[in-house]
Parts: C-alpha cells; sequence; structure tokens
C-alpha cells in the first residue's frame, strides 16, 4: 500500500491520523498501537472490499509471504474492541480470504478532499 503523501483517512466519525499516529472518533483518541494504525490504515484504503491476510501479516512480519495468524488475530481482535465506538464502522472476517472494514449502517465519507488520492467510499487528505 502506497502512503506517499497522505496524511488522513476520514470514513464517517473515523479519522485514521498518519501524521498524528492514531485514530480519532468523533474527535476523540482511541489509542491506537502503531500496528493497530497500520492494520486499520491498510483496510480503510479498501472499504467494503477484502484486504488478504498476507498483506496484513506484513505489517507484523514486513515480509509478504510469511503469515503468523496468531499474531494479526489478536491485533485484529484488540482493534475491532477500539473501534466499537466508531460505529456504523466495523471489521468482518471473510473466511479462508482475510478481513474487511465494512459499514455496519448506512453512513457517507466525508469529502475532505484530494482528487490525486481517491479511495472508494473514503476520503483522503494532504497536510
Amino acid at each position: 500500500m502506497a502512503r506517499q503523501g497522505i496524511d488522513a483517512v476520514q470514513l464517517g466519525n473515523l479519522l485514521i491520523d498518519l501524521g498524528r499516529g492514531d485514530g480519532l472518533v468523533d474527535g476523540r483518541p482511541i489509542g491506537l498501537t502503531y500496528v493497530e494504525l497500520e492494520l486499520l490504515a491498510r483496510l480503510a484504503h479498501q472499504p467494503g472490499k477484502v484486504v488478504q491476510r498476507y498483506q496484513l501479516a506484513e505489517v507484523l512480519t514486513h515480509n509478504p509471504r510469511a503469515e503468523h495468524s496468531v499474531p494479526l488475530n489478536v491485533h485484529i481482535s484488540r482493534l475491532r474492541k477500539k473501534l466499537r465506538e466508531s460505529d456504523p464502522w466495523s471489521i468482518k472476517t471473510v473466511r479462508k480470504r482475510g478481513y474487511m472494514l465494512t459499514e455496519t449502517e448506512s453512513s457517507a465519507a466525508v469529502p475532505i478532499g484530494d482528487r490525486d488520492h481517491e479511495l472508494v467510499g473514503a476520503s483522503v487528505q494532504r497536510r
């Protein structure tokens, strides 16, 4: 995932602030670790689409061929708990494939504009 020049991704009331190194729900920090932030950023760049396990495991190992399912499962579980406040966003398991960030109810992404970087169902902001 290329993130050059991208500082933030906003999905409804959820802001993934890569520059600050945290996620915010309704403007309040949710206390993400570096790994949780990286996992959430990867999922948020493709909301509603499956992100393969190996792509997410790469965050943990920096090796695209390695897949450490137990640590990945633990990080996803912790991230899910922290995201509960960001309703309507949740992380869904897609069996034998990976995970996806999904909307549990209808909510539109808030456009914060950048023509050079378009995300489906999300918006990107440069600083």
